[in-house]
């Protein structure tokens, strides 16, 4: 099985989320996707088995369902304009919907 774990900034939350992941399912292969080199080195040391950093490794690396933590997968600014350089990569991927969709603000 193949895990794919998405995060950003210092990536400690991915660093743990991995950890957990490896410590009940020893057999899973983990890819980390940082939005930064910061993040992905962190999980990389968590036990992440590779790493990408960037919005294209995570729409390559992603082939069923991205999600995430909301701010990963907005895609629009609070007051409905596009993100510039995002590309719409929340949420996207020809698999079934984000099945934790961001509440409205």
């Amino acid at each position: 099985m193949e895990i794919l774990v998405i995060d950003g900034q210092g990536g400690r939350i991915g660093q743990q989320l991995i950890k957990a992941i490896l410590a009940r399912y020893p057999q899973v292969e983990v890819t980390a996707i940082g939005t930064n080199s910061l993040a992905t080195s962190a999980m990389l040391k968590g036990g992440a088995s590779q790493g990408a950093t960037g919005e294209n490794a995570l729409l390559v690396a992603c082939r069923l369902i991205i999600s995430g933590p909301p701010g990963h997968r907005q895609r629009r600014r609070p007051d409905g304009g596009d993100l510039p350089g995002h590309g719409g990569s929340g949420g996207a991927g020809p698999g079934p919907a984000d099945p934790h969709p961001p509440e409205p603000v």
